[in-house]
């Protein structure tokens, strides 16, 4: 799994960079929902991922489960499970 968290700039990083080889872009998942990979496995589907969710936006899917780890830190608003807490 490659890891971009020690990528050594070879020009400024506030500066739009000529070299995209290394660009990400958001994609989105369902409405109001967007992901950005930071690093994936495809050989054991693990991955790091950032998730941004607008203001009142529910999953499409009511009862998601999944089997993996799951870390969640709110920088803004609030989270409300199915039953409004």
């Amino acid at each position: 799994m490659q890891q971009f968290e020690f990528h050594h700039f070879s020009t400024n990083p506030l500066v739009a960079p000529t070299d995209l080889s290394h660009h990400r872009e958001w994609k989105d998942l369902e409405p109001g929902i967007s992901q950005l990979t930071l690093n994936h496995d495809p050989s054991t589907g693990r991955g790091t991922y950032l998730q941004r969710w607008a203001p009142d936006t529910s999953n499409q899917i009511q009862n998601f489960v999944h089997d993996y780890v799951e870390e969640i830190i709110i920088l803004e608003g609030d989270l409300r499970d199915l039953k409004g807490r």
